[in-house]
């Protein structure tokens, strides 16, 4: 016979197990009220199954996810934390936990639950970019913790953003530039990438650092051996930019051109970087002069903590207002820009740094126009069978915009007909031995998408490379571009202006004006427009014809075209505009900015189908990106009088060869639904957009013919790439 208290103790088992069984009838009953989205319901039942069995997690986690739901975060952590005390190992509620957290803006716990989450599952590929997006709010607050950066670019690597992850070692070595463990993950990162930066940060790690805060006094700054010690693993430095402008120490290592530098060139005013003027610097702060102190070293220690700007077209406020991050851990500017600033695209120019050089007038003996007046000399005369022939590549991403390879395209059409041998080379691409010479068009893209960036490894490659810059410098991706036009020997940049911008940074830059090329068969418009979905809205009628070039405007079916990205100040324009527009046949197309524009994919056109828009359209309309005046070589010239079209433009900078009001019409934005009214509808207006556009037509063809100023640039890019194999043209 069983003892009573066997009874009683046998009675409490099956009590417990009837807990625990009608708890799991209730908590999958409130499963499916959860998975019907009857929060509050699915609520009552999981306490309910709680109540009854107060040690089951899966309740406490489904608890917390209806809380989550009804954005009832406090109630969600608190049960979260129940199921994490019950079952340690199950991620997701540390994932979950982490979420609400979050909510809160209880950054440093929801980091603690994120990274408990990875200690269970390493590889989850859910929780790096919360926790990535954790660090960066913890950042803000410690701004100058590398142990966050460090952190923050190892959850970069394990979502395979390995740019923004050196980008963000980057950060924490400008921080604490001693951190040789920050410069041994840089190096680990660029082994295979840049072998040569690689070793770079190799020394640096194995070296013994001198940075800012070893400086106690500006005094310091008068010392050879320290401010040699702390700008020498400094990017402020550049040995590839100070040999290019200082031809006569081309033989000298870097060590040595450091040395001259700081004993000799600084005092001469030969600048350490394109964007350090020493001779600016000196007259901002005249007793620094009278001290002997570095001009550099005193910026990197003293002058951008007091607001002082190295260079006339670099402000220091702007770029530590632009990029927060860099303001908040207090790095110099400057440094961080050259060092990576550039390569990730950061905006560097105020467009307030530099609107004079853009109102002046282009001077006519200014050594950026040799190339283009060489070319205008010859207008006419031909080719030049003397011309020693060049065997050249040109290069261009597979996979940017299509308008890059449309200038691409032209300006190989162009060499040709100069009588060069040319082959397009992409990214994808191998070198081929035997070529003379390398043209890189728009190096924002090509260095920067695919497989471009493993060609900075192609040292002797790119020491030999033309670079032509397409961007202006208040974008990001002129910053793009800068990273590799600093060290190019010799730049040519369709904009008159931005090359006169960047003479005034030391950089060896020529105006290339993209002109006219006789019989360029891919400007010579098809009768019918491409099947592409953006122009599937105009008539049948208008996509299936075209007239002649010659034709009178008024056999164009179109009456205005605009093609450019979607920005803020031609949203407003166009939107403020509407009323008048609506009364035209128009033909808009503005994708938004930052999205390439890869030919026919998705709502982009292709150079046939923009070519067919403007030989379509009376008037091409050029709204500027920002306030700047920029004149759009690109739109106004190849679109529009090319394709003898009227370009209405806003106001623009001059361009020598092209006059305003003679070879296009300008009116302010305010004053354009008057104008257009007039060339449209007024018989003299008509008169008047007749004759303007044929004498655009007529200067473009004179002044500036494709095949010569081609020629022209490769005689130019010889004098400073060298000799190479000559063979005569025939």
């Amino acid at each position: 016979m069983a003892e009573k208290g066997d009874i009683t103790r046998a009675d409490g088992k099956g009590l417990i197990a009837e807990a625990q069984a009608r708890a799991l009838t209730l908590h999958h009953q409130a499963d499916v009220l959860r998975e019907a989205g009857r929060w509050e319901e699915a609520i009552a039942d999981y306490k309910k199954a709680i109540r009854l069995n107060p040690e089951f997690s899966w309740s406490y986690h489904s608890l917390g996810d209806c809380y989550k739901k009804l954005g009832d975060w406090s109630e969600a952590i608190v049960a979260y934390r129940r199921a994490i005390a019950l079952k340690n190992d199950f991620i997701w509620s540390y994932y979950s936990l982490g979420e609400a957290l979050e909510q809160l803006e209880d950054w440093s716990a929801a980091a603690e639950s994120y990274r408990q989450a990875l200690v269970l599952d390493p590889n989850n590929e859910q929780v790096p970019p919360r926790l990535a997006d954790v660090l960066r709010m913890l950042l803000k607050s410690t701004p100058q913790n590398i142990e966050l950066y460090e952190e923050l670019a190892q959850q970069l690597l394990a979502q395979e953003k390995r740019e923004e992850a050196i980008a963000t070692y980057q950060m924490a070595l400008q921080i604490r530039p001693e951190a040789s463990s920050v410069a041994l993950a840089l190096s680990g990162m660029l082994a295979d990438l840049d072998p040569q930066e690689a070793q770079v940060f190799v020394e640096q790690a194995s070296s013994q650092t001198v940075t800012s805060r070893d400086i106690n006094s500006p005094e310091d700054l008068s010392n050879f051996q320290l401010v040699t010690a702390l700008l020498a693993h400094s990017s402020l430095f550049d040995p590839i930019y100070y040999r290019a402008t200082n031809p006569n120490l081309a033989s000298l290592d870097n060590k040595a051109l450091l040395h001259h530098y700081i004993t000799q060139g600084s005092a001469a005013g030969q600048s350490p970087n394109p964007l350090f003027d020493d001779a600016y610097y000196r007259q901002q702060h005249p007793e620094i002069v009278v001290s002997g102190i570095n001009p550099l070293a005193h910026y990197h220690c003293y002058g951008f903590q007091a607001g002082a700007d190295p260079h006339p077209f670099f402000s220091t406020a702007f770029y530590q207002e632009t990029h927060e991050d860099v303001g908040a851990a207090d790095v110099d500017p400057l440094a961080h820009y050259l060092a990576y600033g550039a390569r990730e695209g950061r905006v560097a120019f105020s467009s307030e740094q530099f609107p004079h050089l853009l109102d002046e007038k282009t001077p006519a003996d200014a050594v950026y126009l040799q190339a283009w007046q060489a070319a205008d000399a010859r207008a006419g005369v031909g080719v030049d069978t003397k011309t020693t022939r060049q065997k050249l590549g040109v290069y261009c991403s597979s996979i940017g915009n299509y308008f890059i390879t449309e200038i691409a395209d032209f300006i190989a059409a162009a060499l040709t007909q100069a009588g060069h041998s040319v082959t397009r080379l992409s990214e994808q691409d191998s070198v081929p031995d035997d070529l003379d010479g390398h043209w890189v068009v728009a190096p924002h893209e090509f260095f920067y998408l695919g497989e471009g960036m493993h060609w900075v490894q192609r040292r002797e490659w790119l020491v030999q490379a033309v670079m032509v810059n397409v961007e202006q410098p208040q974008t990001s991706w002129f910053s793009k571009a800068f990273h590799f036009l600093r060290h190019s020997k010799i730049i040519f940049d369709i904009n008159v202006k931005s090359a006169a911008i960047m003479r005034s940074l030391g950089l060896p830059a020529y105006w290339l004006p993209l002109g006219h090329l006789a019989d360029y068969e891919p400007f010579a418009a098809d009768e019918r427009l491409p099947d592409l979905l953006a122009v599937r809205s105009l008539p049948m009628q208008v996509r299936q014809k075209i007239p002649s070039i010659d034709a009178p405007l008024s056999e164009r079916p179109l009456d205005i075209h605009f093609i450019g990205t979607l920005n803020e100040r031609r949203e407003k324009f166009f939107a403020e505009s509407a009323r008048w527009l609506s009364q035209y046949h128009c033909f808009f197309h503005m994708p938004p900015m930052g999205v390439p524009l890869l030919r026919g994919q998705d709502q982009a056109l292709d150079t046939e189908t923009v070519i067919g828009i403007s030989r379509r359209s009376k008037i091409l309309l050029n709204v500027h990106r920002d306030d700047l005046p920029y004149f759009e070589w690109h739109r106004m010239v190849f679109h529009g009088l090319w394709q003898n079209t009227l370009v209405v433009t806003e106001p623009c900078h001059d361009i020598p060869g092209l006059v305003a009001g003679e070879h296009f019409v300008v009116c302010e934005l305010d004053e354009m639904a008057d104008k257009v009214t007039w060339l449209m509808r007024a018989r003299d207006g008509q008169a008047e957009a007749e004759r303007v556009r044929w004498s655009g037509s007529r200067a473009l063809r004179k002044m500036f013919e494709g095949a010569t100023s081609m020629n022209s640039a490769v005689q130019q890019s010889r004098q400073f790439l060298g000799q190479s194999r000559e063979v005569s043209v025939c």
